[in-house]
């Protein structure tokens, strides 16, 4: 059962908090804390650069800033983030970036971008989304997961991507645009939800990370996975309200902003190790996989951009040109 979130109760007792050990700004003694929740359980392997970044932050800042983390859905259901976050009633989370595209439309180039972590911003684009998020009232700091290629997952055998139209796919945002390219037909559900559907046959497919498919034991009613794999750039990130953002001192703003930036860099080389030990325990767990031949490979990986594209295209299209000239080599 899901736990109910009170959000302006939780604001009037966090506001509380801050009016009686905040007057005068955070000392060498008093610590700033920050409360954290994740999209996903705790044990989930895409936190690992979490809990990274936690570390790094107190070690760097000698304590003065610690990151608390309070726990994932369990304490507040995923779909509630974005509102909570603006409100102040959370401090900090690291969640898939198509959650809040409520609030920025063109997530949905987020997974497709053809440069590194790094590379975008040298290029302007992690600015261009400073500025994005900063007019909702949350301070993005980076990418998490800076590798994380996505698939299509299935339990009927197919030889090309046309095959794929007609079948039942669990749908979500992010995926829209390219389940529907695909003609495939969305059943939109959690990603905990994913395993009983398939078990129940209410599915027939997936798009999803190689290792969050492993971590949630969806071999076991899978039977193949579909390569080449896509969207390699990943779709999480690390954002912070930026009520509390606001009350943090400018150099240990700029401490935050640093390590989450080097971190990017760390992630990728961590994440692109992962991946080959991921794909071969999935083998190990009894998955197939489907491998495209060249020229339908070609046509695939094209298409799973090209969706993407065309929706941010028609949201933003005022914005669609500078992001393209960024985001495309």
């Amino acid at each position: 059962m899901k736990r109910k979130v009170f959000l302006f109760p939780l604001i009037l007792v966090i506001v509380a908090t801050f009016i009686v050990a905040g007057c005068g700004g955070p000392t060498a003694d008093k610590p700033i804390v920050l409360s954290a929740v994740s999209k996903h359980t705790e044990a989930t392997p895409a936190n690992w650069g979490m809990f990274l970044y936690f570390e790094r932050i107190k070690e760097a800042s000698n304590g003065r800033i610690v990151i608390e983390y309070k726990g994932g859905p369990e304490v507040m259901n995923p779909d509630l983030l974005p509102d909570n976050l603006v409100a102040g009633t959370i401090d900090f989370t690291m969640t898939g970036m198509s959650d809040f595209k409520a609030l920025v439309p063109e997530i949905d180039l987020w997974p497709i971008s053809q440069i590194t972590a790094s590379e975008e911003r040298e290029v302007g684009f992690y600015d261009a989304m400073v500025d994005r998020f900063g007019e909702k009232g949350i301070r993005y700091l980076g990418r998490t997961v800076t590798y994380g290629p996505f698939a299509l997952w299935t339990n009927v055998k197919v030889e090309t991507p046309e095959e794929l139209a007609g079948l039942k796919f669990r749908g979500h945002p992010v995926y829209a645009p390219l389940l529907s390219s695909l003609g495939v037909i969305p059943v939109n559900m959690g990603v905990g939800d994913i395993y009983t559907a398939m078990e129940r046959g209410m599915i027939e497919g997936f798009p999803l990370t190689p290792s969050t498919s492993l971590a949630r034991s969806l071999p076991e009613v899978t039977k193949y996975m579909i390569l080449p794999t896509f969207w390699t750039a990943g779709g999480r990130g690390f954002l912070i309200s930026q009520l509390t953002w606001d009350t943090i001192p400018g150099n240990l703003q700029d401490l935050m902003v640093e390590i989450a930036a080097d971190l990017e860099i760390e992630e990728r080389a961590h994440w692109i190790e992962q991946e080959s030990i991921t794909l071969q325990k999935l083998q190990e767990a009894g998955i197939e996989f489907i491998e495209f031949s060249p020229d339908v490979a070609e046509r695939y990986l094209a298409l799973t951009d090209a969706a993407n594209w065309e929706s941010v295209k028609k949201l933003v299209p005022d914005l669609y040109p500078k992001y393209r000239e960024m985001l495309t080599k």
